[in-house]
């Protein structure tokens, strides 16, 4: 038996989040137990003989207010997992389970698994996404993480790299690429419309503004296109200023959250997938756009780079506003380049799968 812990499970409403722990689940040829918090909206049906336990339990976010006493909110943090914990021990207590292995997708609840692999004796593999891996560089924990797991998975060759350099014992450290669902993203061969498209949560990672303000650039060339940004999150509002501010009201939409099967149409109607990350693993999203034939401006944040190397225009995280919309109208222009770079994607199109990125996971259970 698997007991694996996260902070998000694809649900109906939210289709884009936990997919990693969904996927390992279906694949794998062992019972899970999967534990998450608990969110309004149905999630996705499991594999026969699986389960998944919802915890409620409530935390203040570190960006829900500027003067809130930071020490409160890191109070309800912990309040929060410790009540995490006690659930999850006393529910496999009560069913009086025997786990073989403890898999944690969320690193939110370290602490948490670090305590059932003591109380348990089993090992516990971790999952590194590029948010979790800079996090606990930035907050000195990282070795601690790394020497209590027993396996360290990472999207990230970037990040991989890292690890090895850094640690001694990099036989825990697997690079295992990521994963999207190419039933859904793939060539569609819709007509390409007048528009461009950005997907992702509305964080600062994703540096939106610089999107915003290379369209608003771009725009004094050619005003016929559109900008359409897919996603919801806490910086939101902000958007909803800056556009204004730069008259982009009619030009630019924010589409909130959007299912996979439409978001796959958006990306496979638009000219180009733009994306301005400053912080990331290896994103879905940009692997997405790829599989679907949409050519790409990505920054080199993370693996951006090296995945849309020959699939678009790769640009400094430091690019300023003019360089990023002089490359929106640099592919728009060349139609040979746009060609090249649309031909490329579909080439790639089958690097990257759940299978293949599950495989790359399982063989260790």
């Amino acid at each position: 038996m698997i007991i694996r812990i996260a902070r998000t499970f694809p649900r109906k409403r939210y289709n884009g989040i936990g997919l990693s722990a969904y996927y390992l689940q279906k694949l794998s040829n062992q019972k899970n137990i999967i534990f998450t918090k608990k969110l309004r909206s149905k999630y996705f049906k499991l594999k026969k003989n699986n389960l998944l336990i919802e915890i409620d339990y409530k935390d203040l976010k570190f960006s829900e207010t500027n003067g809130f006493n930071f020490i409160l909110i890191l109070l309800s943090k912990i309040y929060g997992e410790l009540n995490f914990f006690l659930k999850i021990y006393f529910h496999i207590k009560s069913k009086n389970y025997s786990p073989k292995l403890i898999h944690l997708h969320s690193i939110n609840y370290f602490l948490t698994a670090a305590l059932l692999k003591n109380i348990y004796k089993i090992p516990l593999f971790i999952n590194f996404s590029g948010s979790d891996f800079y996090r606990l560089k930035k907050l000195k924990i990282l070795p601690i993480v790394v020497k209590t797991a027993d396996k360290v998975f990472n999207v990230s060759k970037k990040i991989h790299s890292d690890l090895i350099r850094n640690y001694s014992n990099n036989k825990k450290f697997f690079y295992t690429s990521n994963g999207i669902n190419t039933n859904i993203f793939k060539n569609l061969n819709f007509k390409r419309k007048k528009q461009f498209v950005a997907v992702g949560n509305l964080r600062w990672q994703k540096n939106y503004s610089k999107i915003l303000n290379a369209f608003a650039i771009f725009l004094k060339k050619r005003l016929d296109y559109k900008l359409l940004i897919i996603g919801e999150g806490d910086e939101k509002e902000k958007l909803k200023l800056e556009i204004k501010k730069l008259k982009l009201d009619k030009k630019v939409i924010l589409c909130g959250y959007k299912e996979h099967k439409q978001i796959a149409k958006i990306v496979s109607e638009s000219c180009i997938y733009l994306m301005s990350s400053v912080s990331e693993g290896l994103p879905k999203s940009l692997m997405e756009s790829i599989a679907c034939g949409t050519p790409v401006i990505t920054t080199n944040a993370g693996d951006c780079g090296l995945v849309a190397k020959d699939c678009g225009i790769v640009l400094s995280v430091k690019c300023k506003n003019e360089t990023f919309a002089e490359s929106i109208y640099k592919m728009i222009s060349n139609k040979a380049l746009w060609k090249k770079y649309k031909d490329n994607c579909l080439k790639n199109s089958n690097n990257y799968s759940w299978e293949k990125y599950c495989k790359n996971i399982t063989k260790f259970y």
